[in-house]
């Protein structure tokens, strides 16, 4: 795109001359005289002049190097942004496989391409996230029924009951409000500072099918999509950052239900306890949608208590699964709580989720482009060729951090010498392999000879490359629908 630059200053001489006499009296009262004839005006006449002539320069800069100046500053100009975001991706009705999908696999929002970012095994396994609202709106002669139904539980004459409401995290509607739930706002969000995951076996499995599915989970990986709202509750926006992969950065704590053979059948006699699922792989999930790799326990790890009617969702165990066909289909509960980060890491602003789904991958509006045949090198200095498809994806300026842009030339016949992308190829040496990448207009620029190297005469050059951006990639939720790499029976 080209810059719409003003001009930095539009006064001439006449105009500079009278503002900096004008400044005299305020700044230098004790000078009385300023006639034409007095030295000193006659050093602001020479200031003016010479202002005018600087300005006159500085407005014919030319557009390149004002590029160079605000990319020296750390303000390159940006290319439209390429659409990114989470898909989540499910196995037909009844299929207990495991189909793994690799990175770099096609999916589509009607005529718009996407690129998974991340490879994922989808497992046979759907979610439901639940959380446990605190509830206050209840008399005091409800209040008073449950205290007698749940006496038992009472340890003693000083403990209470907090009531809580089992609340279903709703899926995003296009144009409809973010869902959101607060996992620090006791108060509001939720009462125990966790997000509760149910893994359900798909629908249409039977209950004799439910342990089935946890033999096909067992010792697998599990993909879990994480989206924060926009804001954190504080009302901060949330930066797009680089994604870090580093599991002690993330911020939250992810644990299956512990249960032996003494607590399954009897879940009241003692306290629920948890054990953590380790994280394999993670991306910063509480400032921007990614994706948490968790590797699942085998078939006994993925076990659930087996409750009589007054024991579920009390104390510590998982919400009350009011929705017995749900309840049918449940494989066990993931609970989501926010963890402590690595000691001495800057502790995120946002403790809210907004959506948690299985077989999930990270996707950008892409379309890879390899070995396009770019030009010939002329042998001349500041040779400038043209890619075929814009605006390029620059893998420096993604925050994915996973793009892929490689220019080659070829140095003899059939030898083909990868050149390395360069932000400012006049501050190269001579004998420096490098280009400089315009992404808006598709644009390489190599060296001169005295900065940079240039293709020589007759030399071919060939660039592998993803393009990609604009308002074609803004699509609502639920607009992936298709899979155009062939993986099997899986779609998004």
């Amino acid at each position: 795109m080209t810059l719409q630059i003003p001009d930095l200053d539009d006064r001439d001489f006449e105009q500079l001359r009278t503002d900096l006499l004008e400044r005299i009296p305020v700044h230098t009262p004790e000078w009385t005289h300023a006639g034409e004839s007095d030295p000193g005006v006659t050093i602001l006449e020479t200031f003016a002049f010479l202002a005018e002539n600087l300005l006159y320069r500085c407005n014919q800069v030319p557009e390149r190097n004002r590029r160079a100046f605000l990319s020296l500053l750390g303000v390159p100009v940006r290319p439209p942004g390429a659409g990114r975001g989470l898909v989540s991706f499910a196995l037909p009705r009844g299929s207990r496989a495991v189909v793994p999908l690799d990175r770099g696999a096609e999916v589509r929002a009607g005529r718009v391409p996407f690129r998974t970012r991340t490879g994922v095994d989808v497992l046979p396994i759907e979610t439901a996230v639940f959380v446990k609202k605190p509830r206050t709106d209840l008399d005091p002669a409800r209040r008073q029924e449950y205290r007698n139904l749940y006496a038992p539980f009472l340890d003693g004459p000083t403990d209470s009951l907090l009531f809580y409401q089992s609340q279903r995290l709703p899926e995003p509607l296009p144009g409809g409000p973010v869902p959101m739930v607060d996992l620090a706002d006791a108060a509001q969000g939720a009462s125990d500072g966790s997000a509760w995951v149910a893994l359900l076996a798909p629908e249409g499995t039977r209950p004799d099918e439910v342990d089935q599915v946890r033999g096909a989970l067992a010792h697998q990986v599990l993909s879990l999509g994480i989206a924060p709202p926009p804001q954190a509750p504080s009302g901060r926006v949330l930066p797009v950052r680089r994604w870090t992969g580093d599991p002690s950065q993330l911020g939250l704590a992810f644990s299956l239900p512990k249960i032996d053979a003494t607590t399954r059948d009897a879940p009241g006699s003692a306290a629920a306890s948890y054990v953590g699922v380790p994280v394999e792989q993670a991306d910063d999930v509480m400032q921007v949608a990614g994706v948490v790799s968790l590797r699942l326990p085998g078939y006994d790890g993925l076990l659930m208590w087996d409750f009589d009617p007054e024991e579920e969702g009390t104390g510590d165990y998982p919400p009350l699964l009011e929705d017995k066909q749900l309840a049918a289909r449940l494989v066990t509960w993931l609970r989501v709580e926010l963890g402590a980060t690595q000691p001495g890491a800057m502790r995120c602003p946002n403790t809210a989720i907004s959506w948690i789904g299985a077989n999930a991958a990270r996707v950008l509006q892409a379309v890879p482009v390899v070995q396009e045949q770019v030009g010939v090198g002329t042998g001349t200095p500041d040779q400038t060729l043209t890619l075929a498809n814009t605006p390029v994806l620059d893998p420096r300026a993604d925050p994915d951090g996973t793009g892929e842009l490689l220019v080659e030339v070829e140095e003899t016949a059939g030898a083909w010498t990868a050149w390395e992308q360069v932000d400012d190829v006049e501050a190269m040496s001579s004998d420096a392999a490098v280009f400089a990448l315009d992404a808006q207009l598709g644009l390489l620029r190599f060296g001169s000879g005295l900065h940079g190297r240039r293709p020589s005469l007759g030399a071919r050059v060939r660039a592998t490359y993803e393009y990609g951006g604009g308002p074609a990639g803004l699509v609502p939720v639920d607009a992936v629908t298709s899979l155009a790499t062939s993986t099997g029976p899986v779609s998004p």
